[in-house]
């Protein structure tokens, strides 16, 4: 958990669940790069198993607490163009995966107002400004209380903090992020 994200304007907390390394990092790239959906199985017991191991844990209660107050699962949106090449949103399969394990619901509440450039080859700054005023709350959504943003990777979280300040803009009280890995 990373409790030093913690800021009134953007997100409350922030949870990765693994190590963005080895097989973890090879089977994250191969899903969104070579699209191979087949990995998602696999990727969903991964993810099961870690999410219970964080939750267990001491860091894991004010993420469980949080929990508790049934956060509606949005996921970090893809630019229409870019899903439509790819064929599917990374962070929509790890919603799906959070959604059945935990029962909560979750919505395409978040759009994507324009292309950025991929963030993985930009420095911390260079993705802060990729990313500003990017998103927007679709229109017509009923202000909510609580959201729990969903991504594959939180490299410099600058992605999940633009969605977070947008969120709270929006009138959203509490807004975590999870990650499968960071």
């Amino acid at each position: 958990m990373h409790l030093g994200c913690k800021n009134k304007d953007s997100l409350d907390g922030v949870v990765s669940l693994l190590s963005y390394r080895g097989l973890v990092k090879l089977g994250v790239h191969n899903l969104k790069y070579q699209f191979l959906q087949d990995l998602e199985a696999e990727l969903s017991t991964i993810f099961s198993k870690a999410l219970k191991i964080k939750l267990k844990s001491r860091q894991g209660l004010s993420f469980k607490n949080f929990l508790r107050k049934r956060p509606l699962i949005v996921p970090v949106p893809l630019y229409w163009r870019r899903e439509n090449w790819r064929g599917f949103n990374q962070a929509e399969t790890v919603g799906k995966m959070l959604e059945e394990l935990s029962g909560l619901d979750s919505w395409q509440l978040l759009e994507r107002r324009r292309m950025t450039k991929p963030q993985t080859k930009l420095s911390k700054k260079a993705r802060g400004d990729n990313v500003k005023k990017a998103f927007r709350v679709r229109v017509g959504v009923i202000p909510l209380k609580r959201v729990l943003l969903v991504d594959d990777v939180w490299t410099t979280g600058e992605t999940m903090k633009a969605c977070g300040r947008v969120l709270k803009e929006d009138g959203v009280k509490e807004v975590w992020g999870l990650t499968l890995a960071r």
